[in-house]
């Protein structure tokens, strides 16, 4: 069954007046099918409900989440890798597939873009050289 709007979603409640909320809100088509069971879709509901009396409530996202801000702390996962989040790269600079240099300064990892294009040999076997991870 379609979701009712409009004008037929009015009608449809006033004739259902006395019914449970849920059996209304069923019966104008605003539920979906979960694992074999029926979920009643409230919100989208409440939504018709209010532009059929012409009420506007807005678009229901205003499109792209802000990017994450830095937390200045970055975990280590059980395998050694340290996992360099998209604001940090954004921070420096780099793009994903770059080499970064790494340096240790007053017992601090220091991460920095590359001085030159292509990663120099020693670095990289000596486990200073990184690159950026998808």
């Amino acid at each position: 069954m379609s979701r009712l709007i409009g004008q037929e979603l009015i009608n449809h409640i006033q004739s259902h007046a006395g019914e449970p909320q849920s059996d209304t809100i069923e019966s104008a088509g605003y539920y979906t099918i979960r694992q074999g069971k029926r979920v009643l879709n409230r919100t989208d509901f409440m939504t018709a409900m209010a532009a059929a009396n012409g009420l506007e409530l807005g678009p229901k996202s205003t499109g792209r989440k802000a990017p994450r801000k830095p937390k200045g702390k970055i975990k280590v996962t059980p395998r050694g890798v340290i996992a360099l989040s998209a604001c940090y790269a954004e921070m420096i600079g780099i793009t994903p597939g770059e080499y970064v240099q790494v340096d240790m300064e007053d017992g601090y990892l220091v991460i920095s873009p590359p001085q030159d294009a292509e990663p120099q040999a020693g670095i990289e076997e000596s486990g200073i050289g990184m690159t950026l991870a998808a």
